[in-house]
Order: C-alpha cells, then structure tokens, then sequence
C-alpha cells in the first residue's frame, strides 16, 4: 500500500466531518450545561425567597397566636349554653311516654328527672349539678 494524496485528501475531509461533529456536541453540551446552571440558580434564588417568606409568615403567625392569647386573657369566659347533650340516648318514644296530659308539669319534671339521672333517690350533691342546674332553669 501506497498512500495517494487523494487518500490522505479522504482522511483528511473525514477526520474534518468528526471534529465538526465533535464541536457541535461541545456547543450542545455547554448549552445544556449553561441551561442546567441557569435553573441551579433560578431554583436556589426561588428556594431562598420561599425561606425568608416561611419566616415572614412564621413571625406573623407568632405574633397572632401571641395578640390571641393576650385577647384570650381579657375576655370573659363564654356563657354555658343549653346542655342538649344530656339528652343522649334520651328518644323521642322514651318521652312521648311519660308525657301524660291529665298530669301537671311538675310530675312530667319528676319523671324527666328519672330519666335524665337514671334514679329519683339521688340526694342533691351526688347528681350531676348542671344537668340539675338546667332542669331546674
């Protein structure tokens, strides 16, 4: 084998196309990379505002919880409602029974009271004061 100038002319315009090939991958990957750096900072810049808007919100809450504890302190104790719970497990039937129409209100409220303490021989102290409290109301 002798080598011809149209051979090494051959080489040579191959080895070009490879090198040409070569760059335009350098070019993509230093895009690629650039672009990979540009996010790197767009998501620190993001992460670093979100950080200091996680404090702002965190010394506002703070300062609410504290201006709600204080308000808290000041204001008087909320009014006792009506105890409807003491009716659990009370039923629209149970009632309807011993509601007698030929009986006064006052026998209605001693067979309420039954049902309500599950026994008439409970003294005063020992039933429960605000279900005694609301029924006397």
């Amino acid at each position: 084998g002798t080598v011809t100038l149209d051979t090494i002319y051959r080489l040579l315009v191959d080895l070009k196309g490879n090198f040409e090939k070569l760059n335009a991958r350098q070019d993509r990957l230093e895009r690629t990379c650039r672009e990979i750096y540009n996010d790197t900072v767009g998501v620190r810049h993001e992460s670093r505002l979100l950080v200091e808007s996680s404090k702002e919100g965190l010394t506002k809450i703070t300062k609410l919880e504290s201006t709600v504890a204080d308000l808290k302190e000041r204001l008087p104790p909320p009014e006792k409602g009506p105890l409807y719970g003491i009716y659990e497990g009370i039923t629209e039937e149970m009632v309807a029974a011993i509601d007698d129409t030929e009986e006064s209100i006052e026998c209605f409220a001693g067979k309420l009271d039954v049902l309500l303490f599950h026994s008439s021989t409970l003294s005063h102290p020992d039933r429960d004061q605000e279900k005694l409290e609301w029924l006397i109301k």
